[in-house]
């Protein structure tokens, strides 16, 4: 009632990251409709001014654009103590995981034109409220562990314990080892309000061509390699885990096509890549063991099975790097 909405009718609860989504068909017109909680409202209205940057930008994907209440300045509608957000459903299915070198430079090219995009974005009305926090080293040997005694002293012999017996020393190590002068030269690079969340589901196709982006729940601040890597991580272990070099010079081609990275930030994405997909294992090796989720084992053997192959190719890789 509060958009001036009639004849409609609520087609289902949205699944990811939301659990206060729903989808909403009306005749010619598909939306969503979400409840957003007083402590998100800030964070929310972060991701709308993105949103809207996106759709004002030359940015040439569809992103879901917010409908505003009738009559109302703000994008929100307050109702019960809660908050509402409605915007514009993007057809299409979830992209998938890049099967050769071209697929890959695809995807490498929206994130470059993402993050392009995001590069005249002023974020100043959130100084420093969402802003990434990399190499937190100590605090991510240590879930990787306490996550590891558990699943090896709960667990029979299975493929993820396997992994972790064989890997989890090599994690730790690589992680540690990362420099401080690394560690340095990676927070003196700029920032922009990077999408964070590459993971196929996010990503809309249709005709098997990329034409959408939704769910940014994930963005915040943080030097674009962070985008790079993360993107990268998904375009090889998505749905499975794909060591394939094709994907990775195919996705490095097609992000520098559009947006060149520079000989420091080259030398920077590994140990970068190396602290997230470690971070990244730790917080899924932490739902597997607080919520008895084992339906993300498959995603924590991916990932420790990236890490190793990162780490024992990792001179390789950084001179396909170089050389792109």
């Amino acid at each position: 009632i509060r958009w001036g909405i009639t004849g409609y009718r609520v087609d289902g609860k949205l699944g990811g990251s939301s659990e206060s989504g729903w989808r909403i068909r009306r005749p010619g017109r598909t939306q969503v409709l979400r409840k957003v909680t007083a402590s998100d409202r800030d964070y929310l209205e972060y991701q709308v001014m993105v949103i809207r940057h996106l759709a004002a930008s030359d940015f040439p994907y569809e992103v879901p654009t917010i409908v505003k209440p009738s009559g109302s300045s703000s994008h929100f509608v307050h109702e019960d103590g809660s908050n509402w957000l409605l915007y514009h459903f993007i057809k299409g299915r979830h992209h998938d995981q890049p099967a050769d070198t071209s697929q890959a430079a695809e995807l490498g090219a929206l994130v470059a034109r993402y993050d392009r995009a995001l590069e005249t974005f002023d974020s100043a009305a959130w100084p420093g409220r969402h802003t990434l926090k990399l190499f937190d080293v100590s605090g991510t040997v240590r879930r990787l562990h306490a996550c590891a005694d558990w699943i090896t002293g709960h667990r029979a012999s299975s493929p993820l314990k396997n992994a972790l017996l064989e890997n989890l020393d090599t994690m730790v190590n690589a992680c540690s080892g990362i420099s401080v002068s690394e560690v340095e030269a990676v927070h003196q690079l700029p920032t922009i309000t990077i999408y964070n969340d590459w993971h196929p589901w996010n990503i809309v196709s249709r005709s098997g061509r990329i034409r959408g982006l939704v769910d940014f729940d994930s963005v915040v601040e943080g030097p674009r390699i962070v985008d790079f890597q993360n993107a990268l991580t998904y375009a090889l272990i998505g749905k499975e885990f794909r060591p394939d070099y094709g994907i990775f010079t195919g996705f490095v081609g097609g992000y520098c096509d559009v947006l060149p990275l520079s000989s420091v930030e080259r030398a920077l994405v590994f140990p970068v890549m190396l602290d997230r997909v470690a971070w990244l294992t730790g917080r899924v090796l932490e739902k597997i063991r607080e919520d008895r989720a084992k339906g993300k084992e498959p995603l924590a053997i991916r990932l420790v099975e990236l890490f190793a192959w990162l780490h024992e190719h990792r001179e390789q890789l950084a001179g396909d790097l170089a050389a792109s």
